[in-house]
Parts: C-alpha cells; sequence; structure tokens
C-alpha cells in the first residue's frame, strides 16, 4: 500500500532523516517492543540496502578502480538519528560522504536507494515484476535477489506485529512524503512470488553477484 503524505504530525520527517521505518501494530510501541524486534528490520533494511547496492554495481557498474574495500558495507550503514512513539518509528540518516572516492560511491547508493524503495513499492501494490526506469526489465537473477530482500522486510506470520511502513521524501519534490507500508498479505504475495520461481528451475547459483553475496538470498 502506498499513499502519500503532506504535513507536520508522525507522518512528517526530520531534516536530518533520510528514511522512516515505522512498526505498526497492537502493543508495538516503545516501552514494549522487544530490542531484538526493532533491531531485526534495521539490520534487515541495512543488509537489504547492501544487497540491493551490490545488484546496481553488478548491472551498471560506475567504472572507478582503487576505491576501499568494504565501501558498499560503509555506505549501507545508515546513521541512526532518532527513535519516535506512534508505533515505532526509526529515524536513518544519509551516509557519510568523505573520501577519494565519495562521489561514485554516493551515485552507486542513490540509484540502488531508488531500486530498492521502488521494489519496496512494487510489492506493496502486489506487484512481483521489478521494472525501474533507470534500469529497464532487471535480469532474472536481480529479481529474484530482490524477491528475497523485500522477503526479509515483511512483517511476521503471526504475533502483535502487523505492518511495517516506510516513509521517505519523494524524488520529484522534497516536500512531498511517500509512505509504503507492507502487510501479512503482501508477505503471502512475495512467498508465492518466490515459490513460483523455484518452481521455474530459476538457478540459485545466478543469485551470487559477488562472493560476499552469498547467503541465502542475500
Amino acid at each position: 500500500m502506498m499513499d502519500m503524505e503532506e504535513g507536520a504530525g508522525p507522518t512528517d520527517l526530520p531534516a536530518n532523516a533520510l528514511l522512516a521505518i515505522q512498526l505498526e501494530g497492537h502493543g508495538i510501541e516503545l516501552g514494549t517492543v522487544s530490542a531484538g524486534t526493532v533491531c531485526r528490520y534495521v539490520d534487515a533494511f541495512r543488509l537489504g540496502l547492501q544487497a540491493t547496492i551490490e545488484i546496481v554495481e553488478a548491472v551498471q557498474p560506475v567504472q572507478v578502480t582503487g576505491r576501499r574495500k568494504r565501501w558498499i558495507e560503509r555506505m549501507a550503514d545508515l546513521p541512526l538519528v532518532g527513535m519516535e512513539s506512534s508505533g515505532v518509528r526509526i529515524l536513518l540518516g544519509t551516509p557519510r560522504q568523505d573520501g577519494l572516492f565519495a562521489a561514485a560511491e554516493h551515485e552507486a547508493f542513490g540509484r540502488a536507494f531508488e531500486l530498492l524503495f521502488q521494489s519496496i513499492a512494487s510489492a506493496a501494490e502486489g506487484d512481483a515484476f521489478f521494472v525501474n526506469e533507470n534500469f529497464g526489465l532487471l535480469p532474472r537473477w536481480a529479481e529474484l535477489r530482490l524477491l528475497g530482500i523485500v522477503g526479509r522486510l515483511m512483517p511476521p506470520k503471526r504475533g502483535p506485529l502487523k505492518r511495517i511502513s516506510f516513509l521517505r521524501r519523494t524524488p520529484e519534490d522534497e516536500q512531498r512524503l511517500l509512505r509504503i507500508t507492507l502487510d501479512r498479505q503482501c508477505r503471502q504475495l512475495i512467498e508465492t512470488a518466490i515459490e513460483h520461481q523455484q518452481a521455474n528451475h530459476v538457478s540459485f547459483a545466478r543469485v551470487a553477484v559477488t562472493q560476499s553475496a552469498v547467503r541465502e538470498l542475500w
């Protein structure tokens, strides 16, 4: 489910926040929700963003040599800028830009960030086939990998946590906010899509874009 939100209040984003991850459900609030639940979804987003950067680098690599090792891990580990009530909202900031290759790294990050959010939006709308205007139709291995990434961001099948919402500024107008909500129905659609890909004998060996990517669907 996607919708546009404008104005102040719980749907607003502080100036220093790149996005908000909001956990929603009965009893999901500060002082009640476990630290493990919060960490699980923050880390799922971090690993998903890291994997999406790897996809971008494989599909449309930025031709820069000599970059520091582990730069993708560093770029995907966004700074925590705050936590708020209204469910539980985790506010994450923009990665720091420094070093000799900051411009190239930030370009790859920006493209991956857009691709990841487009993929989350596709899942929220019940569309398992991810097409991005900057990439066109993605290769099958990339599509399968994105299904796994988004699947890790879904709420559990049971328990008090029922929805995961993502709030960000729109690329076209930073004064407007885009909210994307994943619920249990979205989870069922993603699981069906992954099963369909497996039934069609998609080779999981093609999921590995880099040596570090060989871990389940990451």
